[in-house]
């Protein structure tokens, strides 16, 4: 709510909370996984990945944004409502 951009980052991952849509990027390759964690996030659209989605909703327990990999340098992730841990794991 305070508008704050945050990461938990250690030798292999890296973890951000997002609730709007965001800019990632990573080598293609690279692993990318999406946890709900407010009940359903909805709006789901994935650009840059190789396994797409399109107007999806994610809900918690759900293993749909599990292990996704990067097809691009630069991906979106894009969302209308929830809030997403974007797990982003680095070779």
């Amino acid at each position: 709510d305070a508008g704050i951009d945050a990461c938990m980052l250690n030798e292999r991952n890296e973890i951000r909370l997002i609730d709007a849509d965001y800019q990632i990027e990573g080598r293609v390759g690279e692993l990318m996984s999406l946890v709900p964690i407010s009940g359903a996030v909805t709006g789901i659209y994935l650009h840059g990945f190789e396994y797409p989605l399109v107007d999806a909703t994610l809900t918690l327990g759900s293993s749909t944004g599990i292990s996704n990999v990067f097809a691009s340098e630069k991906a979106k992730i894009e969302l209308r409502e929830g809030l997403l841990l974007v797990f982003k794991s680095r070779d």
